[in-house]
């Protein structure tokens, strides 16, 4: 087995427990604080310097997960905007790029760096910021998931909040 996939599991798995939420109960913030640091502190890292391709033409391919990513991001924006400036993205002669789910964000995490925990090389300028995904969360409808590449962990935040955002794409 890929250990990659235990890791993105693990992720996945703190994903799923915001949608069970107890039944969208409140917890107390400690809680899942406590929660997050337990599961995101997985010692795998699951970007690889290996997996990418620098294409040269503004865009990163990921062998492993065969998504092509834009290399760099605009100025930061509403979870809306982001939405919308994804879809408009035309870059490098397609024109079918997203916001990726927060699953897709969270394997670009390198464990193994921090400010920024993402393999620089293949996404320079990257700020240790966060970065908005497309997932939004089941228990309050006002908010969606990001990742924050300063140390590589997830939470949600309110979609009027402003981020940065990096467009995927599927590769066919």
């Amino acid at each position: 087995p890929d250990p990659r996939d235990d890791y993105l599991n693990g992720r996945q798995l703190f994903v799923e427990l915001d949608r069970l939420r107890f039944g969208c109960t409140i917890i107390k913030k400690s809680i899942i604080s406590s929660l997050i640091l337990l599961t995101f502190s997985l010692p795998i890292s699951a970007a690889d310097v290996n997996t990418f391709i620098i294409n040269g033409d503004a865009t990163v391919t990921d062998k492993k997960t065969s998504l092509m990513w834009q290399q760099s991001e605009g100025e930061a924006m509403t979870w809306d905007a982001s939405l919308a400036y994804c879809e408009g993205l035309v870059l490098s002669g397609y024109t079918d790029w997203r916001v990726p789910n927060i699953k897709e964000l969270a394997s670009l995490v390198d464990d193994t760096k921090y400010s920024p925990a993402i393999n620089i090389e293949a996404f320079p300028g990257t700020k240790s910021l966060y970065y908005w995904s497309s997932t939004s969360s089941e228990c309050y409808k006002d908010k969606a998931w990001y990742v924050y590449f300063n140390i590589g962990i997830m939470s949600y935040t309110y979609q009027t909040g402003s981020n940065y955002v990096r467009c995927v794409r599927s590769e066919q």
